[in-house]
């Protein structure tokens, strides 16, 4: 009888042990619960090379593979010109979140709210930069530019009749600098990099209802320091068509972009 009451017991302390094992192993560390069958690549997506000071910087998370991984990433913006100080840093581990502990293949994405951003992410310091992902034992790396030509680039097109007229349409549109290296001198012994297109990008809807619309205005400059808007064009394109619609020329009129964008369907509505 004895044999009978201690078998229990024992294998009720075993099971008691082991839940507390477990349970300490998901929320005591900082780091993503990790069995030794496990397997990501991470990646960053969407980080552009270079920004202007003061713009919103915005990337995604991307982690795909096999295993048992729970939790979130941390990620980091290092200022690489003043000793690898951390500009900005969203501790993802901390976030608590109940996992499902069969390991399985996994395919997460995450953008900067998710993981506790408020408001937008800039910086005010013109540098280099990396931004370092985290999740489990995995990093990712990428680098990026601070700069005030972007800045300025932007300034010398957004009083445009032409851009005015496309922001005001879109007002959420997104205004990316397109450099070019080429000679700073006639005997082209220093070579500079100068912005060669200013785009201000519009999208309306989400690809996983298929109806993802996007507008894009293009201003082409002229390849030298300081260059002059020399070309425009605004085209649209619908998700899944390779073929976009578009409007080319040295300026474009405001009744012409008002007509393209309010009667090509391709175009945001």
């Amino acid at each position: 009888m004895g044999s009978s009451i201690i078998a229990p017991v024992v294998a009720g302390l075993a099971a008691g042990i082991a839940f507390v094992i477990l349970f300490a192993s998901l929320f005591s560390s900082a780091a993503p619960v990790v069995q030794s069958r496990f397997h990501a690549d991470l990646s960053i997506d969407g980080l552009k090379d270079r920004y202007s000071v003061g713009e919103s910087i915005d990337f995604t998370i991307r982690a795909t593979g096999y295993g048992v991984a729970c939790g979130y990433p941390d990620v980091e913006i290092i200022d690489l010109d003043r000793h690898g100080e951390t500009v900005f840093g969203l501790p993802g581990s901390l976030i608590l979140i109940i996992c499902d502990l069969d390991a399985n293949n996994f395919d997460r994405t995450w953008t900067l709210t998710e993981l506790g951003t408020t408001g937008h992410v800039t910086i005010d310091r013109v540098g280099h930069y990396k931004v370092v992902a985290s999740f489990g034992r995995q990093t990712a790396e990428k680098y990026f530019i601070v700069d005030e030509i972007s800045k300025r680039a932007i300034e010398k097109t957004n009083g445009l009749d032409e851009v005015k007229t496309f922001v005001g349409h879109y007002p959420g549109a997104e205004a990316r600098v397109y450099f070019v290296t080429t000679c700073a001198t006639e005997s082209c012994e220093t070579l500079i990099r100068v912005p060669s297109v200013v785009e201000y990008l519009y999208e309306a809807g989400g690809a996983q209802d298929g109806d993802n619309r996007t507008a894009i205005l293009r201003v082409g400059i002229e390849r030298k320091w300081n260059g002059e808007p020399v070309y425009f064009q605004i085209s649209c394109q619908a998700s899944g068509s390779e073929d976009a619609k578009d409007i080319y020329g040295s300026r474009i009129e405001e009744e012409d972009i008002v007509e393209f964008l309010h009667e090509e369907s391709r175009c945001p509505q």
